[in-house]
């Protein structure tokens, strides 16, 4: 089953998140959510790089977020499903015989779906969305 909607309580949270491209491989995406966060404020979307913690990137951005009311998003996506660079930096572009995989199933298109998913939760409506990242 995939996930459909993600409802982040006020504060430091994680959730699970199954992405329909890849139901076999859950994700936990890490969120800070502002007390006074209202769904057109801001979306700061943070992809961790090899360490694969997003929890901790989740937290660099705590003050930033009180401070300007940003809704924080960290997809992590765990190492056993995801493996090495190709699994996960790479972005499942390329499938295992070399061709060039579905876009449907890059995993660069699983950050919009999770913001789709807080999107039908009534959690954001069309915030400005911003990313944050590198490996």
């Amino acid at each position: 089953m995939t996930t459909k909607t993600l409802n982040p309580p006020v504060g430091r949270s994680a959730l699970p998140f199954i992405d329909a491209s890849h139901p076999d491989k859950p994700l936990e995406v890490n969120f800070y959510r502002p007390a006074r966060h209202q769904p057109n404020d801001p979306v700061v979307v943070v992809q961790h790089g090899m360490l694969r913690n997003g929890d901790d990137y989740r937290d660099f951005w705590i003050d930033a977020a009180e401070k300007h009311n940003l809704l924080i998003v960290a997809p992590t996506f765990p190492n056993a499903p995801f493996p090495k660079a190709e699994g996960y930096n790479n972005g499942l572009v390329v499938t295992a015989d070399g061709a060039v995989a579905p876009r449907t199933e890059w995993l660069y298109a699983v950050p919009g779906r999770v913001l789709d998913a807080l999107r039908a939760a009534g959690v954001i409506d069309k915030p400005v969305i911003r990313i944050f990242g590198h490996s």
